[in-house]
């Protein structure tokens, strides 16, 4: 009786867009070791024509307590002489077979060979056995697997952190693993500073979804409890929306939490100037902003669907990240900039008049200096830049799509530009008073809105093009000092 475990349509696939994502996949199991390396190689976890170096743990003959690690190559090869093979059907009849052909390499307790006493050079001139041992963890073109047996002896037994940390490195397929082994193996990728996930659908999967920093499970039975997510879909296409939407996710509370960011030092700017000036926003000013501006755009923004395609790159885990500083300084110092110019702008004119000045005598409260030419154009000036900041933070790649493909936002946006457009040319009076705005000659309108259209330029072009350079820069500065 044979039994057949095939791929599932959508595993090739999935494995593809993680490997030119630059995400590397490891393949834990409980299968022999052969089985698990032939299907790594069919689903894309191991190029076709990469070498492996399969260890394993080997009981000695004479002494069932004394243990050696023995490396053997797997490579894709034609059978020849009485090599151990699997083989696997071709479509076109023929015959694909993996070779195991057995190097000379053990390795005893304490990691050192055990032939010779790990002699510099043999007789025959041949590379020594730790020559033979260095060539595998240091070449590139060679992948290693292990048993768990065999990955438990070397991390208990060995003396040299540094073989155990190499093979984890270098590792693309684990077997004969039982359920801590797994565990064990993604305690040790986070160690090196890896987000980890684990995909599993059986019991002896629980503790590595446990473990990992995203656990997904695919089966509704036993691993489902441990895990965090729980995919309906009986294959790893799961993963891919999981890493989509979760860097979208990422990418987007970060530009939600710099947009509320901007909002406040905007407003904060405002009012320290006016409050420079004995003025200060108006309460219809306030209301305005909030209602018709800041919120209608800060909800709809985050409505942005993740991008189809996996990044190679990844997105910021820190508040505190360089993007994210670069961005949020950059912006503060351009609408403080153009606030000043607005500013310095409008007391040039000749019909301008100081709040005083436009509210003589004594009065009781400063609210009643509120009403004047310095609020009322602060405020139909930082309209626009509220607008400007949610576009330039509403950037889509690498990890979302357009920001023109979410139809709520750009519908809010438009309705907030219109409403702002029609503040600086609407002059109704009785609409006037009920803002606390004053009125302002038609021709210094223009002027505001030609301002606020520069200002919102410079917003973009500095978040599209001076955030990256000045991020490059201090790579370069950063790996010069170093």
């Amino acid at each position: 009786m044979i039994f057949e475990n095939r791929l599932k349509p959508a595993t090739n696939g999935i494995i593809q867009k993680l490997n030119e994502a630059n995400i590397k996949t490891v393949m834990l199991t409980g299968d022999n070791p052969l089985t698990a390396i032939f299907i790594a190689r069919q689903c894309g976890i191991l190029e076709a024509s990469r070498k492996v170096m399969l260890g394993v743990l080997h009981t000695s003959e004479e002494d069932s307590s004394v243990k050696h690690l023995e490396w053997q190559a797997i490579e894709p090869s034609k059978i020849d002489g009485n090599d151990e093979v699997m083989q696997k059907p071709k479509d076109d009849g023929g015959e694909e077979t993996l070779v195991l052909d057995h190097l000379p390499i053990k390795l005893d307790a304490s990691g050192c060979s055990s032939a010779q006493e790990m002699a510099n050079q043999n007789t025959s001139g041949e590379l020594t056995q730790r020559m033979r041992l260095d060539a595998i963890y240091n070449d590139n073109s060679i992948a290693i697997s292990m048993t768990g047996e065999a990955l438990s002896f070397i991390k208990n037994t060995n003396p040299d952190p540094s073989l155990y940390k190499n093979i984890l490195k270098k590792a693309k397929v684990f077997a004969r693993m039982r359920p801590e082994e797994k565990a064990m193996v993604v305690e040790e990728f986070q160690t090196q500073g890896r987000t980890v996930g684990m995909c599993g659908d059986g019991a002896n999967d629980c503790p590595a979804l446990k473990a990992a920093n995203v656990g997904v499970s695919l089966s509704e039975a036993e691993a489902s409890i441990a895990a965090p997510f729980l995919s309906k879909i009986s294959d790893i296409s799961c993963i891919d929306i999981v890493l989509r939407e979760g860097r979208a996710a990422l990418s987007t509370s970060f530009q939600c939490f710099k947009y509320m960011s901007m909002y406040s030092f905007i407003q904060t700017i405002s009012v320290v100037s006016l409050y420079s000036r004995k003025t200060c926003l108006t309460d219809g000013s306030y209301l305005f902003i909030d209602l018709f501006v800041i919120l209608p755009l800060a909800i709809t923004m985050s409505y942005t669907n993740p991008r189809t395609k996996l990044s190679k790159t990844q997105p910021s885990s820190s508040l505190f990240s360089t993007p994210i500083l670069a961005s949020i300084v950059g912006q503060l110092l351009t609408q403080a900039i153009f606030q000043v110019i607005m500013i310095s702008v409008l007391i040039k004119q000749d019909w301008y008049q100081n709040s005083h000045q436009l509210n003589p005598g004594e009065h009781e409260h400063l609210d009643d200096y509120n009403r004047s030419y310095d609020s009322t154009v602060l405020f139909l000036m930082a309209n626009f830049q509220y607008i400007a900041t949610v576009l330039a933070f509403s950037v889509g790649k690498p990890f979302r799509k357009a920001f023109y493909t979410n139809d709520r936002f750009v519908y809010t946006l438009i309705f907030a530009t219109a409403c702002s457009i029609i503040l600086v040319f609407f002059n109704s009076q009785g609409f006037l008073n009920f803002m606390d705005l004053i009125n302002i000659p038609m021709g210094f309108r223009w002027s505001i809105l030609f301002i606020a259209l520069v200002n919102s330029a410079v917003t973009l072009l500095y978040e599209k093009f001076g955030v990256p350079g000045l991020v490059a820069y201090g790579k370069q500065v950063k790996k010069r000092t170093n």
